[in-house]
């Protein structure tokens, strides 16, 4: 628990990138697939940090 306290601020910049990747692309994309794109970077996210997490 004191890992996750010591990181917390490399967590929060991480946890708002596909908030911003989605935005980004909602400006030059279609709302569809900016939004698809979005959804995959925080899938793909999650299971980063739940691979790291269990290594």
């Amino acid at each position: 628990m004191k890992r996750i306290f010591k990181h917390k601020d490399k967590i929060v910049s991480l946890g708002l990138l596909p908030i911003i990747t989605t935005l980004v692309c909602l400006h030059f994309l279609s709302g569809t697939i900016a939004l698809g794109i979005g959804t995959l970077f925080s899938v793909s996210a999650l299971i980063y940090g739940i691979v790291r997490m269990r290594s």
